[in-house]
């Protein structure tokens, strides 16, 4: 039920807000519809939702995006889809 915010910037950084911590790291957009990140660092996940620890380790499986009815899918090992707002 919790909300989670990932926010991308031009210097290929990206932050993903947490129930409460806050995940830092780096993506790459080698080619149209590619991404690749790195492994984020977090303060304490201890604090968050379980699912929001989850969430964390499966960025860096993601190796494609694509933007279909105001949602960013991110594909690979499994899904990650990101409402826009």
């Amino acid at each position: 039920d919790s909300t989670y915010i990932l926010e991308f910037s031009s210097d290929e950084s990206c932050n993903l807000n947490l129930d409460v911590n806050t995940c830092i790291g780096h993506y790459e957009i080698p080619d149209k519809g590619s991404i690749r990140f790195q492994t984020m660092a977090c303060t304490e996940i201890c604090c968050d939702a379980e699912f929001a620890g989850d969430l964390t380790s499966l960025f860096p499986k993601m190796t494609s995006y694509y933007v279909r009815e105001n949602k960013l899918h991110l594909e690979g090992e499994g899904e990650i889809i990101l409402q826009s707002y």
